[in-house]
């Protein structure tokens, strides 16, 4: 199976970087977009499932080795839909398969309602379409939203990083094994000319988004989906993702459910299973 290598496209605006496996007559791409704060390293495993197809697995911006928005900008959750755009262009792409896990399946699902014509494979994994909140929640929302941002106008140094403590860190925060946070925590880890280890995330990262949409604005959206999907669910993920399933199942017509004894992160918890999950829905396409 051929190895994965750092890969880089360059959109105008921003540099984004991630791993790609290049297959020798490659019948389409496959596009793998990561949860909020994980990076590429966390995707690339699932290549596995598309031993036919080239396979990306992208750092948004702001995450692992991607350049950062400019400074006074922000990390907005629609725009990473703009940069996927501008990526499938760049890359002269008609037809790809988008893979997306939490966050990449919210920005998938979006993309995929938005250029029904271009996604042909929808592969969601504890993820099913935007988190949504009430209307009457709007400017709540937009003031926590600014209090949140202003504390990080100012686009400060790195940190300095400590790999071990942080990989602790995130295990004690999340459900995932410590091992696993530093194999995602590492790609987050560049050295200064001197050697010395400091975080390539952009700290605006941690901010709040502006505005969730509504369920109603969701369903707009979602109803646009026509490509074959498959929602890879956790069965204890606080995403609940089997329930959010069950509500929103009519407003996808081709949506299907595999629900996977394991946590938030269950393509590396359970990675086995999740890689024979998607070869098989993609073999029986």
């Amino acid at each position: 199976m051929p190895s994965a290598t750092e890969w880089e496209v360059d959109l105008g605006y921003i540099r984004l970087r991630g791993l790609k496996v290049k297959r020798d007559k490659a019948k389409h791409t496959v596009i793998a977009l990561h949860g909020y704060l994980d990076n590429a390293n966390s995707m690339i495993g699932l290549n596995q499932s598309f031993p036919n197809d080239d396979f990306i697995a992208l750092d948004f911006a702001g995450h692992g080795k991607s350049e950062h928005r400019p400074e006074g900008c922000h990390y907005n959750q629609l725009d990473y839909v703009q940069d996927l755009h501008q990526l499938i262009n760049a890359l002269s792409l008609d037809k790809v398969i988008l893979v997306g896990h939490s966050l990449g399946g919210i920005i998938a699902s979006t993309y995929a309602a938005l250029y029904p014509s271009v996604v042909i494979v929808l592969i969601n994994i504890d993820s099913f379409g935007p988190l949504t909140k009430p209307a009457n929640t709007s400017a709540k929302q937009l003031r926590d939203a600014l209090h949140s941002r202003s504390k990080k106008m100012n686009v400060k140094k790195s940190k300095k990083a400590d790999l071990a403590l942080a990989s602790a860190a995130r295990a004690r925060k999340t459900d995932l094994q410590e091992s696993l946070c530093r194999f995602i925590l590492e790609r987050n880890i560049r050295l200064n000319t001197s050697g010395e280890q400091f975080w390539a995330s952009d700290p605006r990262l941690v901010t709040q988004s502006l505005l969730r949409l509504t369920e109603e604005q969701a369903e707009n959206i979602m109803t646009r989906i026509i490509c074959p999907t498959l929602v890879i669910a956790s069965s204890t993920s606080v995403k609940q993702m089997d329930r959010v399933f069950q509500v929103r199942r009519g407003w996808v017509s081709q949506a299907n459910l595999v629900l996977i004894d394991g946590g938030h992160h269950l393509h590396l918890e359970k990675h086995e299973e999740t890689v024979f999950n998607i070869t098989e829905f993609i073999r029986q396409l």
